[in-house]
Order: structure tokens, then sequence, then C-alpha cells
């Protein structure tokens, strides 16, 4: 049967008209969409109990009725970010739609949509896995505001692709409306950096102390991506593996390290990055320590350490240690002859290429060593790259040929300077050749290097010139015997 019900004022007053309407018949009251957004009071549902009557009054009183605010029309577009790292996706932003806020989740997954259920509140955390999870889809949320968003998540994991949303919506809390289609741009993903992955020599420990707290200091050889995962285990080599009776301490980079940084442990935390791990301790009758990435079943060593001297016969200790396969004694490993608790590398200030700065530490007079701890060291560590020279054969010129450019290059992309071993053949300005006459002339291409890199090797190339073909004409005429008479 129809039956029309109709507001007859603000309050909860309302008429109604209907045909045939039985006794005890329910009838539902829903809330126009055209009222303003908020929680209404009153009942869903009211009886009819009067019998033979025309009119009756209807009285509401539940509550929880809520009416959402209008949703945006226009989604957010234009998801875009920084270079990612290791663990971090900074400078995150969109362009924004129409609504009066906008929230971005993050997922680790390459395909989906966010979709936010309206009239629920996200509460937002930059660090990934820490703010509002919409139910258990696995997508977060990072940033939740009006304007234009600029958030740089962090807590991501490497090697690994993120997807990212933003959603427009209008109202908050119970009244919030989330517009969650796509648009262009939008969701967008990313892929987390890989970790670095050393050699041996990259890291290097210049720090032994096994007197109380046990201290190790390591100066990286190397730049380090934030992400990267390091071990260091005081576990004895046994000549085929790493033994299992001591500890081992996890260190991770959660920044950027650049190469010439010292991180130091103090027995319980680290100057740059986290460390975490048990059972590590320095045995003040002798220890080593062993630097590796990979699993301890299969390690790839960076680097090794012990107040004694690796053994060459007989059975590893808790003291003792062979020296791993692919580290070599006094450049990419140090041991000494005779157990001294404490040992310091003295080294000062250097600067110089990896190379150079291994050298240094793994020479045994460079080290401070003494049974009472010692203050550290001022330690300072300078490392250059190597660069080369790209600069191939010339062609042979012809003497009078035009002036022609030359295009050597050094790997460190720095610019490349010239010079012709016989300027009386041809001379270099800039990297502009003249040809002054036929010969043969060397060209050597330099870079000198600057306060990150070393001086390049020179390449030298033989320019010859060839002489110009002498070209002329002549007529000849008839004469006849003693014509001269």
């Amino acid at each position: 049967f129809p039956v029309t019900i109709s507001a007859t004022s603000s309050t909860t007053d309302f008429s109604s008209s209907a045909t045939s309407v039985a006794n005890n018949t329910q009838v539902w009251v829903r809330l126009a969409a055209s009222l303003a957004s908020a929680t209404y009071n009153g009942a869903t549902a009211a009886i009819l109990t009067s019998t033979g009557a025309t009119a009756v009054n209807v009285t509401t009183s539940a509550s929880g009725n809520v009416v959402f605010d209008a949703q945006p029309t226009t989604q957010a577009s234009s998801v875009t970010a920084g270079t990612p790292t290791g663990t971090t996706l900074p400078s995150l932003t969109c362009t924004g739609g129409n609504g009066a806020r906008r929230a971005i989740f993050i997922a680790q997954t390459t395909s989906g949509n966010a979709a936010p259920v309206d009239g629920t509140a996200y509460t937002a955390n930059a660090a990934f896995g820490t703010g509002s999870q919409i139910g258990s889809t696995g997508w977060y949320c990072v940033f939740d505001g009006t304007g234009t968003p600029s958030v740089t998540v962090t807590g991501l994991s490497t090697s690994l692709s993120y997807r990212v949303m933003a959603v427009e919506y209008n109202g908050s809390g119970a009244t919030a409306n989330y517009l969650t289609t796509t648009a262009t741009g939008n969701p967008a993903n990313f892929t987390t950096d890989n970790p670095t992955v050393l050699a041996a020599g990259d890291i290097a420990l210049i720090e032994l102390q096994s007197d109380d707290p046990d201290n190790f200091s390591f100066v990286t050889l190397a730049d380090i991506k934030d992400g990267t995962t390091i071990y260091f285990t005081d576990n004895a080599w046994t000549g085929t593996a790493l033994a299992t009776t001591e500890g081992t301490l996890t260190w991770t980079a959660t920044s950027f390290i650049p190469r010439g940084t010292v991180v130091s442990y103090d027995g319980s935390s680290v100057s740059s990055g986290t460390i975490s791990g048990s059972n590590f301790a320095l045995s003040f009758s002798g220890d080593n320590i062993f630097v590796y990435q990979g699993s301890s079943s299969t390690p790839t060593f960076i680097y090794g350490l012990s107040s004694l001297s690796w053994i060459s016969t007989g059975n590893s200790s808790s003291n003792t240690s062979y020296l791993p396969f692919g580290l070599s004694n006094g450049t990419t490993a140090r041991d000494f002859a005779t157990e001294v608790d404490n040992n310091y590398f003295n080294g000062g200030t250097l600067t110089g290429n990896k190379a150079t700065i291994l050298a240094s530490i793994g020479t045994q007079a460079n080290w401070l060593r003494n049974d009472t701890v010692q203050a550290n060291p001022t330690w300072s560590f300078t490392v250059k790259s190597d660069q080369t020279i790209t600069f191939g054969a010339l062609p042979s010129k012809t003497y009078g040929d035009a002036s022609f450019g030359l295009s050597a290059t050094a790997s460190s992309g720095l610019s490349v300077s010239y010079v012709s071993s016989d300027t009386s053949v041809a001379t270099v300005a800039g990297s502009t050749v003249t040809i002054l006459k036929a010969g043969s002339t060397t060209i050597t291409a330099s870079q000198a290097g600057n306060a990150s890199y070393n001086a390049a090797a020179s390449v030298g190339q033989v320019l010859t010139v060839n002489p110009k073909a002498l070209t002329g004409s002549f007529t000849v005429a008839n004469k006849t015997y003693r014509d001269w008479e």
C-alpha cells in the first residue's frame, strides 16, 4: 500500500497519508539525503496502533543515523616522489582534486586501489605500517590533510615495490565521504633501491676493545646505501665454516653512509644506523671480529681483525681463528703476534684511495695497543675514488687540413686536458688541435683529480700528419731541330 510521510517542520513532527493501512503496520522513516551532514538521533521505525483512525501521530526516538558530506567529484592525480632509497620514499606528493581534504595510502603491492570506508577516520603516520590501515588490506595511511601534500615515507624495505594512492574526501570522522576512483597517475608504483653489495676491503675495522665495554669501530671505504645490512661476529673461522659458539651482531644502515665515515659500537648502540644481536663478547684472552654479508653458512667476508695471530694448523677456538679465504692479511685483515686486550688504529688523518688507506690500516706499527682501555684516537678519512680516461685512436691527417676537436672522457665526469708532444707539428688549445706541418706528435689526455678523485693515468694517442701532395700544370711547345740557330 502506498504511504506518504513528509516533515511538517524542522522537528520530528511528520504528517502522512495512506490508503488501506492495517493496524500494527510498521512504517520506516528514512532521512533525506538533502539534510546537512551530521549524526541524527531518532528511530527508523514506528508502529501505527490506532484503530479506525484517519490520522496517527508517529514519534521516533532511536539514534545513530548519519548523513555523509557530499562526495568530491574530481580525484587527486599525478602521484610523484623523489628517487626512492633503500628504506624511504622522499617528497611524496600529488595534484589535489576538489575535495576539502585528501589522504594518501601506501601498500607493498603493484596492483589494486585504496578504498577507505566512508564515515571512518584514518590516522596518518609517515612511518610505513604505523598509520591507520584500511581494514586488513595492507593499505596504510601516510598523509591526511589539506593543501598540497609533501611527506617522506620511512620504514620501507629494500628492493620492494610499493603502490601509492591519493584519495579526495569531504567531511571528517563519521561524516567523511571518500572518492575512491582512480585518476591519471593515481595510483602510482615505486620500487625501493637495492642494498649495497660490498667487496673485501669496502669496510675496515679500526678498533677492537675486549675490556668492558666490548667496543669496536669501523670505517666505510665505499658508499653504503640505507637499508644495507652487515654482520659482525666474534665466531672463529674453522678453516671451512664459521663456528656457532659465539655471537653475531646485525648492523643496518638507516640512511646513506658516505665513504670515509667512522661508525663506533659502544657495547650497546652504534653511532650510525641500528644494531641488534646477542652473545657478542670479546675475550681478553684473544678474540677476532669478522665483517661479512650474506648468511653465516655462506658468508662474503669484508674484513677481519684478530688480537692474536691467525692460526695455520690445529683447531680454532673462542680465542683463535683461521683467516678466511678471500681476505688478505695486511690489506683486508690484520692480526697481531701477541695478545693485547685493546687495539686502536692510530693513523690520524688519512687521504687517499681505498688501497692506500687499507695498506695503512693493515700496518701493525700504525696501531695503539694497551691492556688498559684507551680513548679512541681522532680518526679522519678522506677516501678518493680512482678514475680512468677513455681516449680513442686519432685518424691520420694531411697538412693543410682544418683544425679538429678531441673527445676524451674521464669516468669521473671531470674535464680532460690535452698536450701535444711536438708543437711544431700540431698545437692544442682547449680540446682543439691545429695542424702546423707534416710529421707526427703524441696527444696526451690527462685528468688531475680533485677532492673526491685521484688523478687519472694519462692516455696518449699518436697523431700522424701526412705531407700534402703538390699539383701543377705545364704546356709543351713543338720545336724543330736547330730551331735555335
